[in-house]
């Protein structure tokens, strides 16, 4: 039977502030009226997918275990719901067991060509997994179908720059700011790495300057700022970084930045990115990481060699022994 028109227009909005808001953007009260509508609207499969698509991409931190329930539940209601589909897949993503999540997601992207969410999810996976141009061919196309998505233009905006074109991907990530009603530390470091690796070393510590002065990390970027435009500061900016990283619990990305970066540091930064950032393993900026040695390790520890060898390789890569070489 058809949805209340209340319980659909409250599902739409929920929609709208997750899949394409960014990241900290009303999500706080939006998960809130998500349990709460599920609650109300036993009967609307839509809404227990889309539960079980947050919970599943770690949109509601601690509570992954109830994505598979949700996802069950959405499915029993109604055996086609593409977001209850898409979280099996995301589900097996995060075990790195590619094949069975590339499996659903395409399977579900293919009975829903027009999702742009869809489009994003698997591109997103093949981005990680270094297929870079099929992951911007659907990163393109999602952002067709939405432009205004936060989601959709920093996904685009962000495998251009996995791909070196960092020109062009300055005209999407310097569109992030309009899409959001706040300043975003997420949106400045997308941007500051953008500028950067365009040579642009006024404008990165004119972003960094801009920063938000809560966000933790603001001095860490106004000192790499500083040490990138004059050597002589990096002593200081990589004496802040590892005080700032003996501070904390996860690797800091800005460990990617430094000159001579530390290969175990750098890939538990990969080992531990979300769904969002994998994509940045393949950055040509970042080629001194894969050619090291513990690279082929990290590749075998996540599966992502077991894949190649059962789907292709990514033309960046070729086999090597047991192992990979990666340019």
């Amino acid at each position: 039977k058809p949805p209340d028109p209340a319980v659909f227009r409250e599902y739409l909005r929920l929609r709208h502030v997750f899949l394409a808001r960014p990241a900290g953007a009303d999500y706080g009260k939006a998960e809130l009226d998500l349990d709460a509508l599920a609650a109300r609207a036993t009967d609307f499969a839509p809404v227990y997918g889309l539960l079980a698509l947050n919970l599943a991409t770690h949109f509601e931190r601690g509570r992954e275990r109830q994505a598979l329930p949700e996802a069950s539940r959405a499915l029993q209601l109604d055996p086609d719901d593409a977001y209850a589909q898409a979280a099996l897949g995301e589900l097996a993503c995060e075990r790195d067991e590619w094949n069975d999540c590339l499996k659903q997601l395409r399977a579900t992207l293919a009975r829903n060509p027009a999702d742009p969410v869809m489009n994003s999810l698997v591109g997103l996976r093949l981005a990680r997994l270094g297929y870079r141009e099929q992951a911007l061919h659907l990163f393109q196309a999602g952002y067709a179908m939405d432009p205004l998505s936060y989601w959709a233009v920093a996904n685009l905006g962000t495998q251009l720059d996995t791909l070196g074109r960092h020109t062009e991907a300055q005209h999407y990530l310097d569109a992030l700011p309009g899409l959001d009603d706040k300043p975003n530390p997420v949106t400045d470091a997308m941007r500051w790495r953008n500028a950067v690796w365009r040579h642009d070393l006024a404008g990165a510590r004119d972003i960094a300057a801009r920063m938000p002065d809560s966000f933790a990390r603001k001095p860490l970027y106004l000192a790499f700022s500083a040490a990138l435009a004059d050597p002589a500061c990096w002593p200081q900016a990589l004496a802040e970084l590892r005080s700032a990283q003996a501070a904390s619990d996860e690797p800091l990305a800005l460990q990617l930045q430094a000159p001579h970066p530390d290969e175990t540091m750098a890939l538990r930064v990969f080992g531990q990115a979300g769904q969002f950032d994998g994509k940045l393993l393949w950055v040509p900026e970042y080629a001194a990481i894969r050619q090291a040695p513990a690279f082929s390790a990290f590749l075998r520890r996540t599966n992502t060699l077991a894949y190649w060898n059962a789907n292709g390789w990514p033309p960046q890569c070729k086999p090597d022994s047991d192992g990979a070489r990666c340019n």
